[in-house]
């Protein structure tokens, strides 16, 4: 292990202790536990150590940036990337937020594209579950919790795609966006979903 100018063995490898401690539980992810976490930043620090320059500030601010950055690296490539790629398109308007080509970002190919891969990538980080959709409350299906939670799969998401209604698409769109709506509008949404689903994936 490299071991800084003006810092024993012992005084790293507590920094690097605190770091990691520091850091692990806000950016677990996935399959990927605390203690998962740790070991990952255990040797993201041990890498870096050789490029500490101690005239750029303290050992732990600077093993504290790099595991940081390290994690939330990790965590796109792994788990999911946070931006969409409309900040590329000569479409969108960075001022209203909007997309000039389509009023439903869900009909761009591209956009879709990413939040396909996306809820993919998620499906295989957090496991799934195909008991869920045929999980029910009574005689009336899948609750609406349910649904929405198997949403994540590709398969239903490309399903419903297909299958929303146009005097519902709008709507529809702003639930993905994170937009919120009427609960009259939003539940309409859901129950239709629901028995879009319930019809088409209830029995498998």
């Amino acid at each position: 292990m490299f071991v800084p100018n003006g810092y024993t063995e012992q005084e790293v490898l507590q920094t690097i202790d605190i770091v990691v401690s520091k850091l692990a539980v806000p950016f677990k992810f996935g399959f990927h536990e605390v203690d998962d976490m740790k070991q990952e930043g255990r040797i993201f620090c041990l890498e870096c150590l050789p490029r500490f320059d101690a005239s750029q500030g303290t050992l732990k601010n600077f093993l504290m940036n790099h595991v940081r950055n390290r994690f939330i690296n990790m965590k796109r490539d792994k788990f999911e990337r946070q931006h969409p790629p409309c900040s590329s398109c000569p479409f969108y308007r960075q001022t209203f937020d909007k997309c000039v080509a389509f009023d439903c970002r869900e009909d761009c190919d591209k956009w879709r594209g990413w939040k396909l891969r996306n809820q993919t990538k998620r499906n295989l980080m957090e496991g799934y579950n195909p008991n869920l959709v045929c999980e029910s409350s009574g005689d009336d299906g899948p609750t609406s919790e349910v649904i929405l939670e198997e949403m994540a799969n590709q398969e239903v998401i490309e399903y419903v795609d297909k299958n929303i209604p146009l005097n519902m698409r709008a709507d529809y769109c702003r639930m993905l966006a994170g937009v919120k709506i009427s609960k009259a509008r939003r539940d309409k949404i859901v129950d239709f979903i629901k028995d879009l689903v319930f019809e088409r994936f209830g029995n498998e």
